[in-house]
């Protein structure tokens, strides 16, 4: 699968494939590379961009992306919505519960390629229908039985680690692709490379 931005630059934003890190592409990486990316990972500088990028997307300020922000920002740097999971996932389900649906894939997702990312509770309020997410109550997460959660904590927050390593892996397994993507959010984004 593709991406396509207006400017014609295309990207593979999908969930990565396990294991191997590297490149699959028979095109060479960029001069500009081995400041960002090693074989495997991202470079200190690497680090910074995107950490320059997650504060871009992390509005509330406290080091977390919802899976609303994670999913915006892949639909602004052109992610089509069979890689976008939370959103195709959120617009398979016709239930009541499709939050809980489009979080738990999202959660899988993020658990079987070991990205970061913390709990939430996602709440809705019976008055306005409105959805809300809160950190998981440190009481209901004790081992008091006597006092069980109000709600299951299963709304995957992306943390800044888990958003270098996520994109990390997206940008590894095809350096020319990645490449443009880096570009495009460097744009996008207002970001020094």
């Amino acid at each position: 699968m593709s991406l396509v931005n207006d400017d014609g630059l295309g990207s593979s934003l999908c969930p990565p494939q396990p294991p191997s890190l590297g490149s699959t592409s028979d095109e060479p990486a960029p001069p500009e590379w081995p400041l960002l990316f090693n074989e495997s990972r991202a470079t200190p500088l690497g680090e910074d961009f995107l950490g320059s990028v997650f504060k871009c997307l992390d509005t509330n300020s406290i080091g977390l992306l919802a899976p609303e922000q994670y999913s915006a920002f892949l639909a602004t740097v052109s992610c089509d919505l069979d890689c976008n999971i939370w959103k195709r996932s959120l617009n398979e389900t016709f239930e009541d519960n499709q939050f809980q649906s489009a979080d738990s894939e999202l959660r899988n997702f993020y658990t079987k390629f070991g990205i970061a990312h913390i709990l939430y509770e996602r709440a809705s309020d019976p008055q306005t229908g409105m959805h809300y997410l809160v950190p998981p109550s440190p009481i209901a997460a004790t081992s008091v039985p006597l006092l069980p959660p109000l709600t299951e904590a299963n709304t995957p927050m992306l943390t800044l680690q888990g958003f270098i390593d996520v994109m990390t892996m997206d940008v590894l397994r095809d350096p020319l692709e990645g490449w443009k993507l880096i570009c495009r959010m460097a744009r996008y984004y207002g970001v020094c490379l």
